[in-house]
């Protein structure tokens, strides 16, 4: 009976570190490569994981509404203004492959196909730049990293959601590559004002610039 309850103990421990190890790479910050020195600063604007099932009432994993609809409505504006800023405008979302574990986890949201991964209609669309990540990272897709590139991209700006999760991930590996990095602050979303708040001070504490919608309008 304990050579049992050992091994049963044996295999849990196992899969907890298995699961451990996922996740933290998952959730992890890349680092990547430096990016060289153009000699014209060009910016990007990242739209991150404004999506149905985290934004609308009925997703499935509904985040908070009254941020989302704040950070949507504050997003189109900078997207309207995006030529005269000078933004070249990116659109990010997060899905995940179908699994039956996966799902365990998630409750099906932000499966890939479904219509919760689908970016919020009220999101303005005005290019066919759109990269999909499958993990908290923006950095993990290696065709958005060369797009950036492509385009000699040393500034993003960063709006969407979460500030304590993808938000936040892609606001480090980006800073590790030395792009210069200015988030949005009424443009992100957290579970809470007190979160988001801590998150933007963190951000400045890194190295990244923080300014709201309306200092970014008033002064390009």
């Amino acid at each position: 009976m304990w050579k049992i309850i050992i091994s049963v103990l044996i295999i849990i421990v196992i899969v907890m570190i298995i699961l451990l190890i996922i996740y933290m790479k998952f959730s992890s910050a890349s680092k990547g490569e430096k990016i060289p020195s153009y000699e014209n600063l060009k910016s990007a604007l990242l739209v991150i994981d404004i999506q149905r099932d985290l934004t609308e009432k009925n997703g499935k994993a509904v985040y908070n509404i009254e941020q989302t609809d704040q950070i949507i409505e504050n997003t189109n504006l900078i997207i309207e203004n995006s030529e005269k800023l000078g933004l070249l405008v990116i659109y990010i979302t997060h899905e995940y492959k179908k699994s039956f574990l996966i799902k365990i986890f998630t409750k099906g949201a932000l499966e890939q196909d479904t219509p919760g991964a689908q970016i919020d209609p009220r999101i303005k669309i005005i290019n066919k730049n759109h990269f999909i990540k499958h993990m908290m990272d923006s950095f993990s897709n290696p065709e958005f990293e060369n797009f950036l590139k492509a385009n000699k991209v040393n500034h993003v700006y960063i709006t969407g959601l979460d500030a304590e999760a993808c938000v936040d991930r892609t606001v480090k590996a980006a800073l590790n590559r030395n792009y210069e990095v200015t988030v949005i602050s009424n443009a992100i979303a957290a579970k809470s004002e007190e979160k988001r708040n801590v998150k933007l001070w963190e951000f400045e504490k890194i190295g990244a610039k923080v300014v709201t919608t309306e200092e970014l309008l008033k002064n390009p």
